[in-house]
């Protein structure tokens, strides 16, 4: 008799899981999909993730944002899809993704980082020095005091120079500063 009470008891317990999550609203599950699929792509850190699967996730995270523009997580799955994008040379679907938080989540507290990538992708992935400059501007004017419009101003002063020229711009201001100090002394 006992044995039966345990195991009614543990029926009812997997019914009521299976019930509860039944009935979580579509977009936790759809939410709770994604968060699993993204652990497992980031469970080996030492093993970059296919393309195929990363490419998957990403079209994932666009669903769950059309879908569900208003969600708290939404910002959060566009700007991941924007890195995941960036980080395979889908250029210019990283933009789309940094413009939807631009244009659609002000509040987001990654908006800066939005305008950032964005240029930086336009100047290093793209080589549109213009349109790098244009969204570099976009984030100076709109986020003055961010530590972001100080590291854009810099990088705004070096678009379109190789490397030599900026390493030789670096050495002369290095020399420029130490003249300066002896002569104050």
């Amino acid at each position: 008799m006992r044995h039966l009470k345990f195991v009614c008891l543990a029926i009812l317990l997997l019914a009521s899981c299976t019930l509860f999550n039944s009935c979580k609203p579509a977009e936790e599950r759809f939410a709770d999909r994604i968060t699993k699929i993204e652990k497992t792509l980031n469970a080996d850190s030492t093993k970059i993730p296919e393309k195929a699967e990363v490419i998957k996730l990403i079209d994932l995270y666009s669903e769950f944002a059309d879908k569900y523009p208003q969600s708290k997580r939404t910002p959060d799955f566009l700007f991941s899809a924007g890195r995941y994008c960036m980080s395979y040379n889908l250029s210019t679907k990283a933009i789309a993704f940094f413009d939807r938080i631009i244009q659609n989540y002000p509040e987001y507290p990654k908006h800066p980082d939005s305008y950032f990538l964005k240029a930086f992708i336009y100047d290093s992935q793209l080589s549109n020095l213009p349109m790098a400059r244009k969204s570099y501007e976009q984030l100076i004017e709109k986020y003055p005091n961010h530590e972001l419009a100080k590291q854009a101003k810099q990088l705004i002063s070096i678009l379109g120079k190789n490397l030599e020229d900026v390493v030789a711009g670096f050495e002369e201001n290095k020399k420029e500063d130490k003249s300066a100090a002896v002569a104050k002394k």
